[in-house]
């Protein structure tokens, strides 16, 4: 019962928030974008050899990951407590 309670809550978030971005306008991208990414294109490539900003990507979403996991457990615990009876 608290788990379909705690499932309805996050697929309501999700629902939400999946919403938001329903009603929002299409956009449409001219081709001025190519020609803006292929001119920043050599600024990037000297900044990738002093500053790996591939790696601290990969690094901060995995950062990212175990916050959320973190977080999600803290809920969880959260809401384990709050049943009567279990400290």
């Amino acid at each position: 019962m608290i788990t379909d309670f705690l499932i309805t809550i996050i697929y309501n978030v999700v629902a939400v928030i999946v919403n938001i971005f329903a009603i929002l306008p299409n956009v449409t991208l001219n081709g001025n974008i190519a020609s803006s990414l292929t001119s920043i294109a050599p600024y990037y490539n000297a900044i990738e050899t002093i500053f790996p900003i591939g790696t601290l990507i990969s690094i901060l979403g995995v950062e990212l990951t175990f916050i959320g996991l973190y977080f999600t457990y803290k809920i969880i615990r959260w809401g384990y407590t709050k049943i009567p009876g279990i400290n």
